[in-house]
């Protein structure tokens, strides 16, 4: 049995987390996306009581996409459209987003303008993935914000062909902490934060 835990969209917190086996952050490390607060978030990160750590970026990790800052340490994985395998579970990483109306003009890394573009990324995800974790969601779930729905087409046309058995994500904040099974897939919002930046989402904890 493998307690995986999923949190996302941090942006600064650093919340008490139970110990476990596979710690997934799926995006949006830091407040202010400075180079002191990615040594503060890596200081917390290798001192958390998991086995395997597995990051991406978001569209707020600016430094991460400029590679001007590194997430690293042992057992730490900092996937880019790249992947892990811990205790069998295959596990893949990818951070793009499609910009959407009223975003943040300061926090477009690792966005696009199409979803064909993201069409390009989404095709790299290997067939047999376990566990796919992104920084947006799918079309269509637990993606709903006030400018209606965020989530990608492409992702979710990519997500219902390779039937993970996870697929972990976050930047819509307005669904953060909510799950939902669809097709035997397990979809998790991970985001700790509601729309005002509040820490008020528990991590979410599943065992494989």
């Amino acid at each position: 049995m493998t307690l995986v835990t999923c949190i996302s969209d941090l942006h600064g917190y650093k919340p008490d987390l139970t110990p476990g086996d596979l710690l997934i952050i799926a995006g949006d490390l830091t407040a202010r996306d400075t180079a002191e607060q990615y040594d503060e978030f890596n200081s917390w990160l290798n001192s958390l009581p998991f086995k395997c750590k597995v990051v991406i970026g978001g569209n707020h990790d600016v430094l991460l996409e400029e590679l001007e800052t590194k997430i690293e340490g042992p057992g730490v994985y900092y996937l880019q459209d790249t992947g892990c395998e811990f205790r069998g579970l295959k596990i893949w990483g990818t951070p793009w987003t499609h910009r959407f109306h009223g975003q943040n003009p300061q926090a477009m890394a690792f966005s696009v303008k199409s979803e064909f573009q993201l069409k390009d990324f989404f095709d790299l995800i290997p067939a047999d993935t376990d566990i796919l974790i992104t920084h947006s969601p799918p079309l269509g779930i637990l993606d709903e914000c006030r400018n209606g729905r965020a989530g990608s087409e492409m992702l979710r046309q990519a997500v219902f062909r390779i039937k993970p058995q996870l697929c972990c994500f976050g930047h819509i904040h307005e669904n953060g902490g909510k799950s939902v099974d669809i097709d035997g897939i397990l979809f998790v919002n991970a985001s700790v934060v509601n729309e005002f930046y509040q820490n008020v989402n528990q991590p979410f904890s599943v065992n494989f």
